[in-house]
């Protein structure tokens, strides 16, 4: 018998395919969208063999930071999940990464400024893609938007990470 996930599956799907709508309006959307695990930001491929790099295709990703029991509106976590029935809530993140400007060089102020906007853009995307998906009055997860947070240049890559914090209106039950 497989495991489902009832609580946090279900919002991380509809941010990818939110991220995804969101993204398909952009002049020049990352060629490759997806889900994201592991600790930390994306880390993007870049063959070694090849000419496959996915920060310089284009890198977006929906990734579950971490859930936590929480017994408040406000979705931060409580000492203890001491009853069998806890309200839990996760954060979220979303992020983008892109090719740093001149990669294996020195960009010039002009190529700069064209990566700065670039990144302002998916900041908007990533921002967008949580507002559209969770609107008010949506009964399903209650949300608190957080930072966005710069991802420095690493490898080739720059970008950077929008965080939500979600509380599902579902909540799990002890089992039998």
């Amino acid at each position: 018998m497989a495991v489902e996930d009832p609580l946090f599956w279900p919002a991380l799907d509809a941010l990818l395919e939110c991220l995804k709508t969101e993204f398909a309006k952009h002049d020049t959307p990352p060629a490759i969208i997806r889900h994201q695990t592991g600790n930390g930001n994306a880390v993007a491929q870049i063959d070694p063999f090849g000419d496959t790099n996915e920060c310089c295709e284009g890198l977006a990703w929906v990734r579950l930071n971490t859930f936590y029991p929480s017994g408040n509106d406000q979705l931060t976590p409580v000492a203890s999940a001491a009853d069998c029935n806890p309200v839990w809530a996760a954060q979220v993140d979303l992020g983008a990464v892109r090719c740093w400007p001149q990669a294996g060089g020195f960009g010039s102020p002009e190529d700069w400024a064209v990566s700065a906007n670039l990144l302002m853009q998916d900041a908007t995307v990533l921002r967008r893609a949580i507002l559209c998906c969770f609107q008010p009055g949506n009964l399903a997860y209650q949300t608190v938007m957080g930072a966005y947070r710069p991802i420095s240049v690493t490898g080739q890559c720059v970008g950077g990470t929008l965080s939500v914090t979600i509380g599902p209106a579902v909540q799990e039950c002890c089992p039998d």
